[in-house]
C-alpha cells in the first residue's frame, strides 16, 4: 500500500496568497480526508511550494478515493515522487533510532507515526475559514505566545518533556542581510548551493 504523497500547489484560490496557503490546504484538504476516521494514522507537513501528506499503509484503501477527489477538487499536482517511500524507511530510519535503542525500526516508525497523529489532529483542530474564503490559524495573543498562536505554546511544553535545546544558525546572506535559519535548513540549504552564509554562527538555547 501507498505511503506518502507529495502535492504541489497550484497557483489558484485557495492557495495563491502564501499567508493563507498551508491553513488552507489544511482546511480544504487535510481535514474533509481525516475529520470522520478518529483512528486514522497520518501526518502532514509544509515545504512551501507543496505539501507532504502520509499515512499509515495499513489505513491506505480507506482514504485513497478521498485523495484522489479532493486533489482533483483543488488542483494539487501529485507527480508520483514518493511512491515507493515506505514508513520504515522513513521514520524507522537511522535518524530516529540510536545505536543503543531496545527498538526496532519497525517499532520506532509506528511509535513516531503515533505521535505525529496526535500533534496533526491539533493542528487540523487550530484552523477556521475566514469571510474571504481562505483559511487561517486561530487567533490567540496570550503574551505566553510572542511569535505565533496557542501552537507556540504547544511546542514549548514538548521540548521541555524532550529535554530538547534548540539549534540555530545567524549569518550574513548574499544579500548582506543578517539572517536566522534552524540547523536543519541551514545545513541543508548550504549543502545545495541554494544560500551563500558568511560568518555563520551557532546558538543554542533552552526552550
Amino acid at each position: 500500500m501507498r505511503y506518502s504523497h507529495v502535492l504541489h500547489f497550484p497557483n489558484q484560490p485557495p492557495f495563491d496568497r502564501q499567508e493563507f496557503r498551508w491553513p488552507s490546504f489544511i482546511g480544504e484538504f487535510v481535514k474533509p480526508v481525516v475529520e470522520a476516521r478518529r483512528n486514522l494514522l497520518y501526518w502532514f507537513t509544509n515545504y512551501g511550494s507543496y505539501a507532504r501528506f502520509r499515512v499509515h499503509p495499513d489505513h491506505y484503501d480507506e482514504v485513497c478515493s478521498d485523495i484522489l477527489s479532493h486533489r482533483q477538487r483543488l488542483g494539487l499536482v501529485d507527480k508520483d515522487e514518493e511512491k515507493d517511500l515506505t514508513l520504515i524507511n522513513d521514520l524507522g530510519s537511522s535518524r530516529f533510532i540510536g545505536t543503543t535503542s531496545c527498538s526496532t525500526p519497525e517499532e520506532r516508525s509506528e511509535v513516531i507515526l503515533r505521535s505525529l497523529k496526535h500533534v496533526c489532529d491539533l493542528v487540523v483542530h487550530s484552523v477556521f475559514k475566514n469571510p474571504n474564503g481562505y483559511w487561517q490559524f486561530e487567533l490567540n495573543t496570550d503574551v505566553q505566545n510572542p511569535v505565533s498562536g496557542h501552537l507556540f505554546s504547544v511546542l514549548h511544553l514538548y521540548h521541555n518533556l524532550a529535554d530538547v535545546n534548540g539549534v540555530a544558525y545567524s549569518f550574513l546572506n548574499d544579500r548582506n542581510e543578517i539572517d536566522v535559519l534552524s540547523y536543519y535548513y541551514f545545513r541543508n540549504l548550504v549543502g545545495l548551493g541554494q544560500i551563500k552564509a558568511v560568518n555563520p554562527k551557532v546558538h543554542v538555547f533552552p526552550m
